[in-house]
């Protein structure tokens, strides 16, 4: 009877490991279902976000996104940057810029907004916009540029050479400076722009002078 007993006993306990046995799988098996769900949405959301975006804009996460291995993705990265510095060279880091090139995008009344081609900045990289917002006030200069005939450089050239080179002065630029109202600007207009301001990450600043670089030539009398 002991026997039938102790029997009894250790079937039960072996079905009570069988039930919680079980109920552990299911368990396990139900977060794994979430899991391969929740993997599957995330997935699917990263796929159209890298789509809309034309990939993330990180480059190690674009090298993987797109199927580039590391030496493809370095060359291009270093043809990208050949490219740009041989058009933009880089500048020291601890140079103060206060003039910089560029091309009017829009204007309004008292600002433009100017596409500056002059900095080696990068937007990705510095965080800061190529297109800056210039304002303008009643103590902004502005002018035209206007190149001189080689006759006219010649002999302002021939006048400084007699006379102010000995005397240590500046030789003489071989254009003019024509005073011209903002109205006078257009869209498209190359222009140099000085400010009193450091430029080099300023998203927008005020313009001491604008100078508008027009090839136009001309004799001064």
């Amino acid at each position: 009877m002991r026997k039938k007993r102790k029997g009894g006993i250790i079937k039960r306990i072996l079905r009570g490991m069988n039930i919680q046995q079980g109920s552990l799988s299911r368990y396990i098996l139900v977060v794994l279902c979430i899991a391969v769900v929740f993997t599957t949405l995330v997935l699917i959301a990263l796929n159209s976000w890298v789509k809309n975006r034309e990939l993330s804009g990180i480059p190690a996460i674009d090298q993987v996104l797109s199927g580039q291995t590391y030496e493809d993705g370095y060359k291009a990265g270093f043809m990208a940057a050949r490219e740009k510095f041989s058009i933009k060279p880089p500048m020291p880091a601890n140079i103060e810029v206060k003039m910089v090139n560029g091309e009017i995008q829009a204007l309004s009344n008292d600002s433009m907004e100017v596409l500056v081609t002059s900095l080696d900045t990068d937007p990705t990289v510095d965080g800061v916009s190529d297109t800056r917002t210039v304002a303008i006030d009643k103590n902004t200069k502005i002018e035209k540029r206007i190149n001189l005939q080689p006759e006219e450089i010649n002999k302002r050239m021939a006048d400084w050479s007699q006379d102010g080179a000995k005397k240590g002065e500046i030789p003489p630029l071989p254009y003019t400076l024509v005073p011209v109202k903002l109205s006078d600007l257009k869209v498209g207009m190359e222009i140099t722009i000085s400010s009193d301001e450091s430029l080099r990450l300023a998203e927008s600043f005020l313009a001491k002078s604008i100078m508008v670089n027009e090839a136009e030539i001309v004799t001064v009398k």
